[in-house]
């Protein structure tokens, strides 16, 4: 076995784990994104069965449900854009496993920098592997319509 059949059975696994953190990420955001999306119906609830006393330093009523409202729509938006990149972080992984698209997985990647640590660590791991010469091979090789490795894919399915 030469360097360069080592360097891609390295190349693979290390893609292998980048799609499975993809995916466990992906999912953990999608779980996030469910509780604010909760945390919104127990504000509008809130809103809903709100009374409000007689001498609330004299703020009118209106202007006391629209700061709710306010904090409603905010935390909707929120677990929205949370949904919608969790998809997109899910859907990294299934590029990262097909070698496809790897410009939409770096560009997803970066956002995640900001979630410390786990995300941090991933976001380096993912640009450190698919910035290798070698994983730019397996990217064109599969984009020219060649498979990768048949034996990769007998393993991992």
């Amino acid at each position: 076995m030469n360097t360069t059949e080592k360097q891609e059975i390295i190349d693979t696994e290390h893609l292998h784990l980048l799609t499975l953190f993809h995916y466990i990420s992906g999912g953990l955001t999608l779980v996030m994104s469910t509780l604010f999306f909760a945390q919104t119906a127990i504000f509008k609830f809130m809103l809903s069965h709100l009374v409000m006393p007689q001498d609330a330093n004299n703020i009118p009523p209106e202007q006391f449900e629209m700061i709710f409202e306010g904090m409603i729509w905010m935390v909707g938006i929120f677990a929205t854009l949370g949904f919608i990149y969790g998809i997109s972080e899910i859907l990294s992984g299934r590029y990262i496993k097909s070698r496809k698209n790897k410009l939409f997985s770096i560009l997803i990647s970066i956002p995640r920098i900001l979630l410390v640590p786990y995300g941090t660590i991933l976001t380096i791991c993912t640009l450190i592997v698919l910035d290798r010469p070698s994983v730019k091979c397996l990217y064109s090789r599969t984009n020219n319509g060649t498979r990768v490795n048949e034996a990769e894919n007998e393993h991992w399915g």
